[in-house]
């Protein structure tokens, strides 16, 4: 469909545009779910069950960090031994299918929040579109550095709800 300006699209060019936003996105979402399933042992066991292991790259970080502070061993982690139990027959299949498609998700992000973008941004003035910048790229960054302190106290004070138990 050849883009129209702006100022001559109805109200049915906008959903046609939205509609093909959203064949887009999900068109991405699944291929790249697809890539996930083929490094799917890669994703559960450096990535989804990397902060179970006592060697994981930012537990080494403050250890190390508390050893040139002077802290010895204090935040050091040497331990994380968890027991993960499945209670459904189909349980494993889902996990795998359901974690492909969120890795999916989170890997076509940038794609979608593109197309979000070019959807949105004919609409909105140029300060608008300045801070929109602003905050996207500050959330980009501040989320992943959670992620690991956000994992670590779930699994320390809401075993149950993790489904990860501390033996």
């Amino acid at each position: 469909m050849a883009k129209k300006d702006l100022n001559e699209m109805s109200f049915l060019d906008h959903l046609e545009e939205l509609r093909w936003l959203l064949v887009k996105s999900t068109i991405a979402i699944l291929v790249m779910a697809t890539v996930t399933f083929f490094v799917s042992d890669f994703v559960f066991n450096d990535v989804i069950f990397g902060p179970t292991k006592a060697d994981f790259i930012t537990y080494r970080f403050f250890c190390d960090l508390s050893h040139q502070l002077g802290f010895a061993e204090s935040i050091c982690v040497t331990d994380m031994a968890f027991i993960i139990q499945n209670t459904n027959m189909e349980g494993q299949i889902n996990i795998l299918i359901w974690t492909c498609i969120t890795a999916g998700f989170i890997l076509a992000f940038p794609f979608i929040l593109w197309q979000i973008w070019q959807f949105i941004s004919p609409a909105l003035y140029e300060k608008e579109k300045k801070h929109a910048k602003l905050f996207v790229f500050t959330s980009s960054f501040l989320r992943p550095l959670l992620s690991v302190m956000l994992l670590k106290i779930n699994s320390t004070l809401i075993p149950t709800l993790a489904c990860l138990k501390p033996v």
